[in-house]
């Protein structure tokens, strides 16, 4: 698997500057996908090593790593894939924290797949609480571990084995900021944001930016929720302004915050998702009719923000 991904990533990135291309690489994704959807749960089934993570590990609160994700029932099938590639982290993260909704499985851990269940005995962690929509994958393993580095990632990617190590690596460099895997640029036609869909997406730049908008779910860490306020945290705020878009969410806020986002280029491309998931998501109702518009200019306009690229300095 990592074979296809590391040659899938380390293609060059020239998507925004020919359409041609762009094709290509989206027609070479939708191969590696076929070609994982099929391969990987046999290779996943076969007796083999099953890694497991460290246990006390002894670090100090603010180097533990804690990977974080939601699910929901349509996808729950195969969040084990996506965890499963976390679990075999080249560099592994100290805690795997699955958040799943109480309302939508109320029974537990037995409305869950046996084979998600048995990832317990390798270290993952399925919590419940309260419906949070996307917004579960930071918001309690951040409330919960104010000193720990969080990383988001969602329940319905193919993840390289480095994406931990280069995202901690990374982070290194710019330990005040967000270090994302994946960002889209805010673009501007005299001076006012144009709509979502027509940001440049996976940007290439060496620059943290108040104008990057990271996609959380590719892989993007939280160097520690002390850098952030309670505000980001106020659930009737979320579900009020922003309700399917943690993306967005984190976006205004962090440009409420000054907070910039710095993005580790590797990975910065269209991800590969794992079997049909990605047509279980909110992807086309927020990007392809709007939702994340109106998401933003609600969220903008409750905390007075103005997107003027003079004035903002986007």
């Amino acid at each position: 698997m990592n074979v296809l991904l590391s040659f899938y990533y380390s293609l060059p990135k020239l998507e925004n500057r020919f359409l041609i291309y762009k094709a290509f690489i989206r027609g070479i994704a939708k191969v590696i996908k076929l070609y994982l959807d099929w391969w990987y749960p046999i290779f996943l089934n076969k007796k083999g090593s099953k890694p497991s993570l460290n246990e006390n590990s002894g670090k100090p609160e603010n180097e533990k790593v804690i990977a974080s994700l939601t699910s929901f029932p349509a996808r729950i099938k195969y969040t084990f894939i996506s965890i499963e590639c976390l679990l075999r982290q080249s560099v592994k993260p100290d805690r795997i924290i699955l958040w799943l909704a109480e309302e939508q499985f109320p029974n537990k851990t037995s409305d869950l797949p046996e084979n998600l269940v048995k990832l317990t005995d390798r270290g993952l962690e399925i919590k419940f609480c309260e419906d949070l929509r996307s917004h579960k994958k930071y918001y309690y393993s951040l409330s919960n571990n104010p000193k720990n580095k969080v990383i988001m990632f969602d329940d319905d990617l193919y993840y390289h084995k480095d994406i931990v190590k280069h995202l901690i690596e990374h982070s290194k460099k710019h330990p005040k900021y967000i270090t994302a895997s994946r960002v889209h640029k805010m673009k501007f036609k005299d001076a006012e944001l144009l709509p979502y869909r027509n940001w440049t997406h996976n940007y290439q730049t060496n620059e943290p930016g108040l104008n990057l908008l990271h996609t959380s779910g590719n892989g993007t860490l939280i160097p520690t929720k002390e850098i952030l306020d309670d505000i980001l945290f106020d659930k009737s705020l979320i579900l009020d302004l922003s309700p399917n878009s943690d993306d967005v969410w984190w976006k205004i806020n962090l440009i409420r915050l000054g907070i910039k986002v710095s993005v580790f280029n590797k990975y910065n491309r269209d991800p590969v998702t794992v079997k049909s998931t990605h047509q279980n998501s909110l992807v086309s109702s927020n990007t392809f009719k709007g939702g994340k518009d109106l998401q933003i200019k609600n969220t903008a306009n409750h905390f007075g923000i103005k997107f003027k690229k003079d004035k903002h300095s986007l």
